[in-house]
């Protein structure tokens, strides 16, 4: 009603009509994914298979949990805390693959009736497990190797599909740290707060925020490869180990963490600059050679 007062966004009979139609349209695509998506709901709530799958992905991380174990010999990790991170792992590829090339309220209808009891089994609130799963289900659209907007992207730039998938991948594989600070860190998702009006800790918030910031930055560098300068392997291997310890928002996980960032960021700083200065003598030189000559 406001915009019939302006002249520029006035629509006419015609235009109203016309938006009526793509409206129309676009509703019967939604509503045949979602109406596909109901026979998955239906199948899942009768025959039970949400709770049998929760049971399968917890029997699977327990077992994971088990075998690794086995081999910390000096008992440095913790069973509970395996258990949760193979749980959340296996989660995210199940996530992954319930996501595949459906629309965005198909994946979380989906993701939410078969993935999101696993986590609520093993004791995590259920607005952190629906973020969780909701979340990679949406990842699903850059994950090979469906990977349904990356392919999108590539019709449109005229790229190879699976290269723009990796790339996507690759680009976007930095935000796989932050479901797992949900876990870790229910804070940043103003829980419980948003729920039961408890007082609210806003240094536990920045210190979440700061530190899934510089996770991210970890993470980011692990798998392109490159963050002041380009990556050696041992590098990667460092930064790989900052994101992990970066997760859980605990005062000595995140001081091993930053600190592991940290010397690879003032490594990587120092190597650029010499490799540049170096670079910039021997341009000098050849440039004095042919003033000579």
């Amino acid at each position: 009603v406001l915009g019939v007062r302006y002249r520029e966004s006035r629509m006419r009979v015609p235009d109203i009509l016309s938006a009526l139609e793509w409206g129309t349209k676009n509703a019967i695509a939604i509503g045949a994914a979602c109406a596909c998506v109901g026979f998955i709901v239906g199948g899942t709530t009768l025959t039970g298979l949400g709770l049998k799958f929760a049971a399968t992905v917890i029997s699977l991380a327990q077992g994971t949990a088990a075998g690794i174990l086995q081999f910390d010999l000096l008992h440095l990790l913790s069973g509970k805390g395996l258990t949760l991170f193979f749980t959340l792992f296996f989660t995210m590829l199940s996530c992954f693959v319930l996501g595949m090339g459906i629309p965005t309220t198909a994946q979380y209808i989906v993701a939410s009736m078969i993935a999101a009891p696993a986590l609520m089994e093993f004791g995590i609130p259920p607005l952190v497990s629906h973020m969780f799963v909701l979340y990679f289900a949406v990842l699903a659209d850059v994950t090979p190797p469906v990977a349904l907007a990356a392919y999108a992207a590539s019709g449109i730039s005229g790229a190879d599909p699976f290269r723009t998938g990796l790339t996507a991948f690759r680009l976007s594989s930095a935000g796989f740290m932050i479901p797992y600070v949900f876990v870790t860190a229910p804070i940043l998702l103003w829980y419980p707060t948003l729920l039961d009006g408890s007082p609210f800790n806003y240094a536990l918030l920045a210190q979440v925020v700061v530190t899934a910031l510089l996770g991210i930055i970890a993470l980011g560098a692990t798998m392109i490869g490159y963050m002041k300068y380009h990556s050696t392997v041992i590098e990667r291997i460092a930064t790989g180990i900052a994101a992990a310890f970066l997760i859980t928002p605990e005062s000595y996980t995140d001081y091993v963490g930053g600190g592991l960032l940290l010397f690879v960021f003032l490594k990587q700083m120092f190597r650029k600059r010499r490799i540049v200065g170096k670079n910039k003598e021997v341009s000098k030189s050849k440039w004095e050679v042919s003033s000579e000559t």
